[in-house]
């Protein structure tokens, strides 16, 4: 796992060169481009998708889905619910609900996830994680049970991935937006992150 995201790393990198290189000063609007990322992680995302799940060696019938809370301001969120059916003919869930901060400065980079056919994801990783980190709040449903864990990350990923789509092109406009956000929100660090 740490060799992938080394690897990751380094992409991420030279994707990031790239996208705020091109992103100019007469480009979108802050609101307009999270207005635009709102709606493609509603409708674009790997929404309504179905597949399997790993759950020891057999792999269960599992379906996923992607919602926008808040994009609005310097700080994003949006929630990913993996819901599996169980042998036992228990439902399981999983809701991961992501808020990560645009004026931390990280690398949104597409890439393919391997051994995954069409599915192509943009992966942000914090370059600093000493500095901000991303806020995960998972609940966790077994049948009746549920369970709340809450815990902070430098990392965050959005899938694409739904068949017959440009699902390659879909994450690279994706990453680019994330990238304009980004730099537009580099001046607007609230006062309580500032180092000084």
């Amino acid at each position: 796992m740490n060799r992938l995201y080394s690897g990751l790393g380094f992409g991420c990198v030279a994707f990031l060169s790239f996208g705020l290189g091109v992103a100019g000063a007469h480009g979108p609007s802050l609101n307009a481009t999270l207005d635009w990322l709102k709606e493609e992680i509603n409708t674009r995302a790997t929404n309504g998708g179905s597949g399997s799940c790993p759950s020891g060696d057999i792999p269960l019938p599992c379906s996923w889905q992607y919602e926008a809370m808040s994009f609005s301001g310097c700080e994003v969120s949006w929630v990913f619910t993996q819901i599996s059916h169980e042998r036992s003919g228990f439902e399981s869930e999983v809701r991961d609900e992501i808020t990560m901060p645009l004026w931390a400065y990280f690398n949104p980079a597409p890439f393919t996830a391997a051994g995954e056919g069409e599915t192509w994801r943009v992966f942000l990783m914090l370059k600093d994680p000493s500095s901000q980190k991303s806020r995960l709040k998972r609940t966790l449903r077994f049948g009746t049970s549920t369970s709340v864990e809450v815990e902070t990350r430098t990392f965050a990923a959005i899938n694409f991935g739904i068949p017959g789509e440009d699902n390659k092109g879909m994450a690279k406009r994706f990453a680019k937006a994330f990238s304009r956000a980004i730099q537009l929100c580099q001046t607007q660090i609230p006062n309580n992150q500032k180092p000084f």
